[in-house]
């Protein structure tokens, strides 16, 4: 399920061009970074990058999925068929907060953000590989959860689990300059927003 998937073969030429192309992609943007700026940076020939990466998206997702995985969170893996949803909502939000709300997957986002209405496929490859991912695995769960349909579909109501997981936090890091929360913090603030949207969701 989901876009993310873990790099296993470990090529250090590979890792030299994602960190590269990381530093210039939050310095000057997705679209005024070219594969030659890359090259240079990484010491490397296109042929080399391209032998990797299909395309400057490509290495923009790859950059994406580094972020994710060199950061300390929970993995995200499907709903085992016996959990709760309270559970599965609590591993997405973790997986999710964690990996999003701290320095370098701030940067990222920052990237997409800036690039999201010339360039609408980079958010849409940051979406895929972070928060859409955990949105799906939300709806999954929550599609095991009901066990009849719903006013609110079962997407619909995981992206406004999405939402209201974000909302304390997302804004006061990305325009107020507010210090990003502790774990302690973003855990507390999971387990309130848990509770009130399962309220809601059995009141559908």
């Amino acid at each position: 399920m989901g876009a993310i998937a873990a790099e296993t073969v470990e090529d250090p030429k590979r890792e030299k061009i994602i960190d590269a192309a990381e530093q210039l992609f939050i310095a000057n943007g997705f679209a005024a970074t070219s594969m030659e700026d890359v090259a240079r940076a990484a010491r490397a020939s296109k042929r080399t990058i391209y032998a990797r990466f299909r395309s400057k998206e490509d290495l923009f997702a790859a950059v994406m999925l580094s972020a994710c995985r060199d950061i300390d969170a929970p993995a995200l893996d499907m709903p085992q068929a016996d959990a709760s949803l309270e559970d599965a909502l609590r591993a997405a939000g973790q997986a999710t907060l964690f990996r999003v709300l701290q320095p370098r997957g701030l940067a990222v986002l920052q990237v997409a953000i800036g690039e999201k209405n010339t360039m609408p496929q980079i958010m849409k490859i940051y979406w895929e590989n972070g928060p859409g991912y955990a949105e799906a695995y939300v709806r999954d769960a929550i599609g095991k959860f009901r066990k009849r349909r719903k006013s609110v579909s079962a997407k619909q109501a995981a992206l406004r689990f999405m939402n209201m997981i974000f909302g304390p936090f997302l804004y006061g890091a990305l325009f107020a300059d507010t210090k990003l929360p502790s774990r302690k913090k973003m855990n507390e603030e999971l387990d309130t927003t848990i509770a009130q949207f399962i309220s809601w969701l059995s009141t559908d």
